[in-house]
């Protein structure tokens, strides 16, 4: 009971306090190797790991995209072995700016624990442009599929294709030293208190 409460305050904390820093998660180098045109029933996504080792609030998903305001579709999906299962935010839609659109998925509250996988994406409007970088190979975090949103696929539209330019924002909850002291002073009032009793 202790240990899930001072997990609990240390959450609490560390956003409160504003402690808790902004992080990007992303797979691409920023530079537009090949673009493809979406279509009705086109999804993309990419597969994010919380590799920072503290648990980790979900704040925005980011897309690379024209200044020609094309729009769609962004969803978060809870990894199913190893592709996007369940919904578990979306369908927010994104009216699309140059050169990177900032989408807020805050409201959704979700946390990642460390190691956790889940996938970010969109379903673009007809026309609107998807993003790839190239100059890397693709190392196996980007999906998509033609007629969505069931039966992924590795990689994209093209033979090309490396990274989808989709990238994710999170907050590393992970108290400061300063926070963590403070925190382990109160734990152990905590427990002095209940062996008082």
């Amino acid at each position: 009971m202790i240990r899930r409460t001072l997990l609990a305050v240390s959450l609490v904390c560390a956003v409160c306090a504003g402690l808790a820093q902004a992080e990007t998660l992303s797979h691409d180098n920023g530079d537009i190797g090949t673009q493809y045109s979406g279509a009705w029933g086109d999804y993309f996504a990419n597969d994010f790991t919380n590799d920072i080792g503290f648990p980790a609030s979900l704040v925005a998903v980011l897309i690379r995209k024209t200044p020609s305001a094309s729009a769609g579709d962004v969803y978060i999906w809870e990894d199913d072995n190893g592709s996007p299962g369940d919904i578990l935010a979306g369908p927010v839609f994104d009216w699309r700016e140059d050169p990177w659109e900032r989408i807020d998925v805050s409201s959704f509250n979700i946390v990642l624990s460390p190691g956790e996988h889940v996938f970010a994406g969109f379903a673009p409007r007809p026309g609107a442009q998807v993003y790839y970088d190239t100059e890397e190979p693709g190392d196996g975090e980007s999906y998509w599929v033609p007629d969505g949103p069931t039966d992924w696929v590795q990689g994209g539209p093209l033979e090309e294709d490396g990274n989808l330019m989709l990238r994710l924002e999170v907050l590393n909850l992970a108290p400061e030293p300063a926070s963590m002291s403070l925190l382990a002073m109160a734990g152990l009032g905590l427990i002095a208190k209940r062996r008082r009793r």
